[in-house]
């Protein structure tokens, strides 16, 4: 899973916020361990025991080269309905979003990043609390984040049945556990 990606962003706020690379990857080993979440949590709430979770969020690490955080998100099966699990297994690229604050934000008038005007630079420490399946994120499948955007070059399986696919010398797993989840 692409989790971020720098540029220029609009939430569901309909701010234009700029996200700068070099911000963001001194927090991305904060992402580490965040639930998935089926649709945000409202950002007055906390993901509880009953919250829609459908997985969790491993491995996350920065890439330098593209200026993005990608990870690896573990479903599990038996958390996801019929339908999800067979557009993630079949590799179909699907939207995220990251329930996140920020300490910081700079309000300027206006400014452009790669042809983008924004009106707010994210600066400071993010602190993350789930990563949402979402119809269309700020940074949407389109801009390259989301589930199964790291797929390039062949898709093997493992023992495991995870599916690993080749990167740039990296190998990265899309994980489905098709083990039973039991209640203690």
């Amino acid at each position: 899973v692409v989790l971020m990606k720098e540029g220029v962003l609009t939430g569901t706020d309909g701010r234009p916020r700029k996200k700068t690379y070099e911000v963001f990857k001194n927090s991305a080993h904060w992402l580490n361990g965040i639930p998935i979440t089926r649709g945000h949590i409202p950002a007055d709430e906390e993901v509880m025991p009953y919250s829609p979770r459908m997985g969790q969020v491993r491995a996350a690490k920065p890439r330098d080269d593209t200026r993005d955080v990608f990870g690896i998100a573990r479903f599990f099966k038996p958390k996801l309905t019929p339908e999800e699990y067979a557009d993630i297994k079949s590799g179909k690229k699907i939207d995220g979003s990251i329930g996140y604050r920020k300490k910081k934000k700079k309000m300027i008038d206006s400014a452009v990043f790669e042809g983008q005007t924004y009106i707010e630079s994210e600066i400071g420490e993010y602190v993350f609390y789930h990563y949402a399946i979402v119809n269309e994120g700020a940074c949407s499948s389109s801009d390259g984040c989301g589930v199964n955007q790291n797929q390039k070059g062949d898709i093997m399986v493992d023992g495991e049945g995870a599916a690993q696919t080749v990167v740039k010398d990296m190998q990265i797993k899309v994980e489905l556990d098709d083990a039973k989840v039991s209640a203690l």
